[in-house]
């Protein structure tokens, strides 16, 4: 009997550089693929084994976009428009799988 769990947390983004246009759009992002997988293997003869495995993985990416103006007279960036919260979910996907293996040793 085997199982695991894989889980990654990841965040980035992009802020305006002073070499930008005129306006930009920044991103916040925050991955969390998440990966769950059961297995079993059976011997039930010395050279043959059947597996059978599980594995379910869940995607989840949340942000926030904002708008940035450049204002010549601070020289400075200032965020215009914000859109979704933090908390926004772009993208949730959950995927699974079901492998049934047979192995035979020579």
């Amino acid at each position: 009997i085997s199982g695991g769990i894989n889980a990654t947390l990841a965040d980035g983004g992009y802020n305006p550089a002073r070499e930008d246009t005129f306006m930009v759009v920044g991103y916040k992002k925050d991955f969390v693929p998440l990966e769950l997988s059961l297995g079993v293997d059976l011997k039930p003869r010395e050279n043959h084994s059947v597996g059978l495995s599980f594995y379910k993985v869940n995607h989840t990416e949340n942000g926030s976009i904002t708008m940035w103006q450049w204002i010549g007279a601070t020289n400075k960036w200032q965020a215009r428009t914000t859109m979704n919260t933090d908390q926004a979910t772009y993208v949730k996907q959950n995927d699974f799988a079901v492998k049934l293996r047979y192995t035979y040793t020579f």
